[in-house]
C-alpha cells in the first residue's frame, strides 16, 4: 500500500511548513534585497555577485519567502524578495521541489490586501508550478477557484495568476482546470460595476485566454457582449481593439454577433460625426475596432496568438467581409472628418497624428477589391474637393492618397479618368499659396508613387516636391521630406527603372539640406532616408553618400534617445553597412562606441551619465542600437571584430540576454553575440 508514503510525505510537508530562519541570515537577506535596489552601481554589482552565491545556498528561497511576508519590512524590500524567489528557481532549472514554507508564503501573497504583493505573486507561483506541476499543489487550485467566484478586487490576483500559468510551456493542466472558471469570472465582473481601470485589466486577462476559445466559448461570448456596451459608453480604445481582434481571430464563434456589432459601431460613428464630437481619442478607439477586423495583422497582439485556422473560420471570414462590404461606402465617408482634426500643440498633438495615420491604414485596407470601394470613394473625394471650405478639400486630398496608395493606373480601369482628374487637382493644390494646402498635397504626392512611376507625370511631381523642399516654410519642407521618402518607396515597389531611380535620387540632396537646417526632431528624416538607401542606393553618388548620407545616419543613431522617428535610425545604419560595404567601414567605430555608451546608460558595464529616461525609453534605444550593430556585424564582421570595443561587447551581451529589466532586447543581444563570437 502507498499509505505510509502519503503519511511520510504529509509529515515532511508539515515539517517544512513550520520552517524558521536563522536570525543572522534573515537580517542579511533583507539587507541584500535593499542593496540590489541601490542607486550605487558598485554596491549593486557587489550585491548581484553575493546573490548568485546565495542562490546556491540550501533553503535560499525560504529566506526570501520569509523576507517577503515580514510585515515589519518596507514594501519595496518585500516586493524585491518576492521577485527574487522567481530568480532563485530560474537559477536552479533542474530542481523539482518547492518548499512548503514557500508555498504557504505565495498563497498568503495571493490572498493579500496589499495590491503590489498580490499582483506580483502570480509570476512566482507560475515558476513554482513549472517545477512541480499543478496536481502537486492542490491548495493552489482550490484557492484560485475560490477567488474566481469572488468580487473583482479579490478575483483580480487570480486572473493574473491563471494568465501566468497559461504562459508556461506545459499549460494543459492549468487550461483544463482553470480556463473556463476564469473566463466566467471575467464575464461576470464585466457585466457588473467596475472601474474603467479594472475593466481594461479584465480585457488584458481575457486576451490571454482567446487562444483557448473552443474551451471557453460560452463565457467568452458573454464577455464580448458586455465589453461592447462598455466600449460604446465609456469611449475606451482597448475594448474596441480586443473586440475587433476577436472578430478577426475567432470569426466562426462570433459570426452571429458580427452584423449587430458593426452596425452599432457604425451608428455610434454616425452620431459623433453629426454632433461634431470627433476628437482624436474617440477616433483612436473607433479605428482600433475597424483595423483589427479588416486587417488581421492590426488586431490585438494578445488576441492574435496561435489560434486554429479551420475551414469553418475561413468560411466565416468570407461572410464577415460580405457583411462589411455594404457598409464600406458610408464608413469611408465617416472617416473623412478624421483628416480635418486640428493640430493642437497644447492638447496631445501626437494622438491627432496617430488618428490620421490609422485612418490612412484603414482606407488602404478598405480599398482592397473585395470591398469594391474605389468607385464610390473616388466620387466622394471629388464631391469633397468641390466644396468651398478648405477643411473638406484637405480631407479629400488626404483620403485620395490613401485610397489609391499602392495601386497602378493600369489597374484602375473603373476610375482611371477620375483618377487622372484628381491627380491634376493634387498638382494644383501643391502649387497653392496656402501652406496648409501645400502640405496636404505633398503628403498625397508621396502616396502616388506606384501610379506616377514610369509616366510623364513623375517629373512634375518631383519638381513640386523640390519647390516645397527649397521653400522658406519650415513645416512644409519637413512634410516634403516625408513625402519624398514615400514617393521613392512607391516608385520602386516593382522593378526599378533607371530613369525613375535617377529622377527620385535628385530629391536626396534637398532632403539632406532640410534636415541640416532644421532643429532637432523638427524634420523626421530617418524613415525617408531609409527609403532612399534601400530602394535606389546604387543610383546615388558615392561622394554624396560618404560625405552626407553616412554621417546623417550616424547622427540619427546618436540622437535616437531624443528623436521622434528614432525607431528607423538603427535600420538606417544597418542599411548603410549593407549597401555601402567597405565605404562604411570608417564609421564602424562610432557605432560600436555608441552601443557601449547605451549599454552603460542601461546599467551594463561602467556607469554612464544618466539621461533620465524611463525604462521603456531605455529599452527602445537599446534595441535601436543593437539593430544597428547587428547590421554592421552581418555586412562588415571582420571590421567590427578589429574594434577595441569588440571584447567589451562580448563580455556585456550575456548580461543583456539574462536581464529581467530589458526582456525586449534578449533576442537582438543573442543574435549580435552569435555574430561577434
Amino acid at each position: 500500500s502507498d499509505t505510509p508514503t502519503r503519511t511520510t510525505m504529509a509529515a515532511a510537508e508539515a515539517a517544512e511548513g513550520s520552517w524558521e530562519p536563522n536570525h543572522n541570515a534573515r537580517g542579511r537577506v533583507a539587507e541584500l534585497c535593499r542593496q540590489l535596489m541601490s542607486c550605487d552601481c558598485d554596491a549593486r554589482e557587489l550585491a548581484e555577485r553575493e546573490f548568485r552565491d546565495f542562490c546556491l545556498m540550501p533553503e535560499s528561497e525560504c529566506y526570501l519567502a520569509h523576507a517577503s511576508i515580514d510585515e515589519t519590512a518596507d514594501l519595496l524590500t518585500r516586493q524585491m524578495a518576492l521577485l527574487l524567489i522567481k530568480s532563485v528557481y530560474q537559477e536552479q532549472p533542474n530542481e523539482r521541489h518547492v518548499h512548503s514554507f514557500v508555498k504557504q508564503a505565495l498563497l498568503r501573497h495571493l490572498r493579500s490586501d496589499t495590491r503590489q504583493l498580490s499582483h506580483m505573486s502570480g509570476r512566482a507561483i507560475a515558476v513554482a508550478v513549472q517545477r512541480i506541476g499543478l496536481p502537486a499543489w492542490p491548495e493552489l487550485t482550490r484557492e484560485l477557484l475560490a477567488r474566481l467566484e469572488r468580487p473583482v478586487d479579490q478575483a483580480k490576483p487570480a486572473w493574473q495568476t491563471v494568465n501566468c500559468l497559461l504562459d508556461l510551456d506545459d499549460s494543459e493542466e492549468a487550461l483544463n482546470v482553470l480556463a473556463s472558471p476564469t473566463m466566467t469570472s471575467l464575464a461576470r465582473c464585466m457585466e457588473g460595476d467596475m472601474s474603467i481601470e479594472d475593466r481594461c485589466r479584465a480585457v488584458e486577462c481575457a486576451a490571454d485566454l482567446v487562444p483557448f476559445h473552443s474551451q471557453i466559448a460560452g463565457p467568452l461570448v458573454s464577455f464580448f457582449k458586455a465589453l461592447l456596451q462598455f466600449g460604446l459608453q465609456q469611449l475606451e480604445s482597448e475594448p474596441f481593439r480586443f473586440i475587433g481582434g476577436l472578430l478577426s481571430q475567432c470569426p466562426a464563434l462570433f459570426l452571429p454577433l458580427a452584423k449587430p456589432t458593426v452596425e452599432q459601431v457604425l451608428g455610434f460613428m454616425r452620431h459623433i460625426v453629426e454632433q461634431e464630437d470627433l476628437d482624436s481619442g474617440v477616433s483612436d478607439l473607433i479605428l482600433q475596432f475597424w483595423l483589427a477586423w479588416v486587417d488581421d495583422s492590426s488586431g490585438s497582439d494578445k488576441a492574435s496568438k496561435d489560434v486554429s485556422d479551420t475551414d469553418e473560420n475561413d468560411a466565416a471570414r468570407v461572410e464577415l467581409k460580405a457583411i462589411l462590404a455594404p457598409l464600406v461606402p458610408e464608413l469611408f465617408r465617416l472617416l473623412l472628418p478624421l483628416f480635418t482634426l486640428p493640430d493642437d500643440p497644447w492638447n496631445d498633438e501626437t494622438s491627432v497624428k496617430q488618428a490620421r495615420c490609422q485612418a490612412d491604414l484603414l482606407i488602404r485596407a478598405l480599398a482592397k477589391p473585395e470591398f469594391g470601394l474605389l468607385e464610390h470613394g473616388l466620387a466622394d473625394v471629388q464631391r469633397e474637393l468641390d466644396k468651398p471650405d478648405s477643411n473638406s478639400r484637405d480631407a479629400a486630398l488626404f483620403a485620395f492618397g490613401s485610397l489609391v496608395a499602392g495601386a497602378r493606373l493600369d489597374d484602375m480601369a473603373a476610375g482611371g479618368g477620375m483618377v487622372s482628374k484628381l491627380i491634376a487637382d493634387v498638382f494644383a493644390a501643391a502649387s497653392s499659396n496656402e501652406e496648409q494646402r501645400r502640405e496636404t498635397a505633398c503628403l498625397t504626392l508621396g502616396h502616388l508613387g506606384t501610379i506616377l512611376a514610369g509616366t510623364e507625370l513623375l517629373q512634375p511631381a518631383v519638381d513640386l516636391l523640390h519647390a516645397s523642399l527649397h521653400g522658406s516654410e519650415t513645416g512644409l519642407a519637413a512634410t516634403a521630406v516625408e513625402a519624398a521618402g514615400a514617393l521613392v518607396a512607391g516608385c520602386c515597389s516593382g522593378p526599378v527603372d533607371k530613369t525613375v531611380a535617377a529622377t527620385c535620387a535628385s530629391l536626396l540632396p534637398a532632403v539632406l539640406d532640410v534636415h541640416e537646417k532644421s532643429l532637432r526632431g523638427q524634420c523626421r528624416i530617418a524613415e525617408p532616408l531609409l527609403s532612399f538607401l534601400t530602394n535606389i542606393y546604387d543610383t546615388l553618388d558615392n561622394e554624396l553618400v560618404v560625405a552626407r548620407v553616412f554621417p546623417t545616419a550616424i547622427e540619427l543613431l546618436q540622437n535616437s534617445a531624443f528623436s521622434l522617428d528614432s525607431r528607423f535610425s538603427g535600420k538606417c545604419v544597418a542599411a548603410c553597412a549593407n549597401k555601402g560595404g567597405a565605404l562604411f567601414a570608417p564609421f564602424v567605430p562610432s557605432v560600436c562606441d555608441q552601443l557601449l555608451h547605451i549599454l552603460s546608460v542601461c546599467g551594463f558595464g561602467d556607469a554612464a551619465t544618466d539621461w533620465h529616461l524611463n525604462e521603456a525609453d531605455k529599452a527602445l534605444v537599446l534595441e535601436i542600437n543593437l539593430d544597428a550593430t547587428i547590421g554592421i556585424a552581418e555586412s562588415l564582421a571582420s571590421t567590427l571584430r578589429e574594434q577595441p570595443s569588440h571584447q567589451q561587447l562580448l563580455a556585456l551581451l550575456p548580461d543583456v540576454i539574462q536581464s529581467e529589466v530589458f526582456p525586449e532586447a534578449h533576442e537582438a543581444a543573442s543574435t549580435l553575440l552569435n555574430l561577434l563570437a
